[in-house]
C-alpha cells in the first residue's frame, strides 16, 4: 500500500501553491453572504477555477488536463475542503470533473472533440442531469425517435451547478418494440425547450442547484452520448462519485476540528484551559476518531478505484466511504456545538451552515438508507449458506 500521508503531504503543497490564493481572496470572503441569500457561485468564480486547472485534474494532461489519478484527485478536493469555507464550490468543481472523466472514458473522437476540450478550456459548463423522482425505468423524462435524432420531454428535479450549466449529461427513458432502456444524452441549455429554475436549498445553497424542464427539446443523434443501457453508464458514474462526493468532506472536518481545538485552548475556565478538563478532551478524541476513520475508509475507496480493485458498478468499499463519512461529519459538527456551547452557534463561525450541508450529503451519490439497504444484501449474500 503506497504512503498516503506522504501523498497528501506533497499534493497539500501543490493545492496551497497553485490555488490557496484564489481560495482565500476570492470565494472564502462572500460565504457568509451567498448563504445567506441562496446566491449560487458566479460564472466569473468557477471559470477562474476553470482556467487553474481544477476542473481537468483527473483528466490526461495531453488534453490539458492535470492527469491525476482518482486518489490524487480526492486529496486535491481534501486540501481544497481544508481551504475553503463554502464546500459547495469543491462539490460544484468536482461533479464537473466527473462529467468530464464520464465523456473520456467513451473514447469517442467526436465528443472529446466537440465537448470535452471545450469543457477543459472553459467554453462548455457541464452538470449532471439525473434524478427524475422515480426508478430508472419509471423515468418521467423519455426520449421518443424524430427525424435525425429524438425529442426529449420531462425534469431533472435536482441538478447541481444547473445553474450556470451549459451542457448536461441526461438520462432519458426510451422505449421501442417492447424494449425499455436509457439512453444518456448531451443536452445543450441553449436549445429551444430547455428551462432552468433554481432550487431554495437548506444546504449547499452556492452551489447552483436546480431543476431543468425540457418540453420537447430535440436532441440530434450526435448529442447521444451512451445508446443503450445507460443504467450502468450512471451505476459507474455514481459508484465512482461517491469517495469523489465526500473528499472535500475531509478536509472540512479537519479544518473544523482544528478550529474547535483552538478556540478550547483559549477558553478559560476556573483558571484553567476548558483544554485539560477531560470531558472535553474525550469529546476532542471522539472527533478525532470520526476524522481519522473517515479517512482512512475514503482513502482505501480511492486507492482501490486507482489502480481498478473495485467492482466500477457498485462497490462495498466505495459506498461505505459515501455513508460513513457523511454520517461522521453531521456527528462531528454536533459534537462541536455541543461542546463549544454558545460559540458553536454564531454564523461566523459556521456550524450551523456546515450541519446543513452536510446533512445535504444524505441524499447525495445514493441516499443513506439505500446505500445500508445494498451493504446489507452485499454482506447476506456472501455469508448466507
Amino acid at each position: 500500500m503506497m504512503n498516503h500521508d506522504l501523498l497528501a503531504q506533497k499534493i497539500a503543497r501543490e493545492v496551497d501553491e497553485l490555488f490557496g490564493k484564489f481560495i482565500q481572496e476570492e470565494i472564502n470572503p462572500q460565504v457568509l453572504e451567498r448563504d445567506e441569500k441562496g446566491i449560487c457561485l458566479s460564472a466569473e468564480i468557477l471559470d477562474r477555477a476553470c482556467k487553474l486547472g481544477m476542473t481537468s485534474y483527473p483528466i490526461p494532461r495531453e488534453l490539458g488536463g492535470g492527469g491525476a489519478s482518482l486518489l490524487e484527485w480526492g486529496l486535491m478536493l481534501e486540501r481544497v475542503g481544508y481551504l475553503c469555507q463554502d464546500l459547495s464550490f469543491p462539490f460544484v468543481i468536482s461533479l464537473r470533473g466527473s462529467v468530464m472523466k464520464m465523456i473520456y472514458k467513451t473514447g469517442r473522437q467526436d465528443l472529446i472533440d466537440r465537448y470535452l476540450k471545450p469543457m477543459i478550456a472553459g467554453d462548455r459548463v457541464p452538470a449532471f442531469a439525473y434524478t427524475d423522482g422515480a426508478d430508472p425505468f419509471s423515468f418521467k423524462t423519455v426520449a421518443k425517435d424524430t427525424d435525425g435524432g429524438y425529442l426529449l420531454t420531462g425534469k431533472k428535479l435536482f441538478t447541481t451547478g444547473g445553474a450556470n450549466a451549459n451542457t448536461l449529461m441526461t438520462y432519458a427513458r426510451y422505449q421501442k418494440n417492447g424494449f425499455d432502456d436509457l439512453k444518456v444524452l448531451l443536452v445543450d441549455r441553449n436549445w429551444p425547450g430547455v428551462e432552468v429554475i433554481p432550487l431554495p436549498m437548506a444546504g449547499w445553497r452556492a452551489a447552483g442547484i436546480s431543476t431543468i424542464h425540457f418540453h420537447d427539446v430535440y436532441v440530434p443523434e450526435e448529442a447521444v452520448m451512451v445508446a443503450t443501457d445507460g443504467l450502468s453508464h450512471v451505476q459507474e458514474f455514481l459508484n465512482a462519485r461517491r469517495a469523489i462526493l465526500v473528499s472535500p468532506v475531509l478536509g472540512r472536518m479537519q479544518a473544523i476540528l482544528e478550529d474547535c481545538t483552538r478556540y478550547l485552548g483559549g477558553s478559560i475556565r476556573y483558571n484553567r484551559p476548558l483544554t485539560v478538563m477531560q470531558g472535553v478532551q474525550a469529546e476532542i478524541g471522539r472527533m478525532y476518531k470520526l476524522v481519522e476513520t473517515s479517512r482512512a475508509i475514503v482513502y482505501r475507496a480511492l486507492e482501490n478505484q486507482s489502480i481498478e480493485r473495485d467492482d466500477p458498478l457498485w462497490d462495498p468499499i466505495t459506498s461505505l466511504a459515501k455513508s460513513y463519512t457523511t454520517d461522521s461529519a453531521i456527528q462531528l459538527v454536533l459534537t462541536a456545538q455541543r461542546v463549544l456551547g454558545g460559540a458553536g452557534q454564531l454564523r461566523t463561525n459556521h456550524y450551523e451552515r456546515y450541519l446543513r450541508d452536510f446533512c445535504g450529503l444524505i441524499p447525495g451519490g445514493g441516499a443513506q438508507g439505500t446505500l445500508d439497504v445494498d451493504l446489507g444484501v452485499a454482506v447476506i449474500s456472501r455469508y448466507e449458506a
